[in-house]
């Protein structure tokens, strides 16, 4: 799941912590098909953090993964000319999870939070169960 960070405005903020919220946690649907993205994209540098969602509501902090530049963890600076890219890679579940993902930034000495929860409808993901799989790249003429 990749997440951009970049500030409104010319001036420096200071990313100091994400965390994913567990809204709801289902068994994975009995009917239905799967349509499994395909990776795209490129040309800039991401932060990797991982993290397995758990069966109940509640907030779990990703952990980083990579060494190097890619395994630097928080604190990141940001401005709307300097963005920061980061990728929460979710582990596997057996269940159908949605959540949402609340990053904690720092501003002229304020502390804020600023809430991504796809404009209310949080975000989801599921294991497959039985249902059959695709790729989406093989849906595409």
């Amino acid at each position: 799941m990749p997440i951009t960070l970049q500030a409104v405005t010319d001036q420096a903020i200071v990313v100091t912590g994400m965390s994913l919220n567990v809204t709801s946690s289902e068994a994975v649907p009995t009917r239905g098909s799967i349509i499994k993205a395909t990776d795209c994209g490129g040309g800039v540098d991401e932060r990797l953090y991982e993290v397995t969602l758990p069966s109940v509501a509640s907030a779990v902090q990703p952990r980083i993964v990579g060494t190097g530049a890619n395994g630097v963890g928080f604190p990141y600076k940001v401005t709307s000319g300097d963005p920061e890219q980061l990728t929460v890679r979710l582990n596997p579940v057996d269940r159908d999870i949605r959540f949402s993902v609340t990053v904690t930034w720092v501003s002229d000495g304020e502390i804020n939070t600023s809430k991504l929860d796809n404009d209310g409808h949080g975000y989801r993901v599921m294991g497959a169960g039985n249902l059959p799989q695709y790729a989406e790249k093989d849906l595409h003429y």
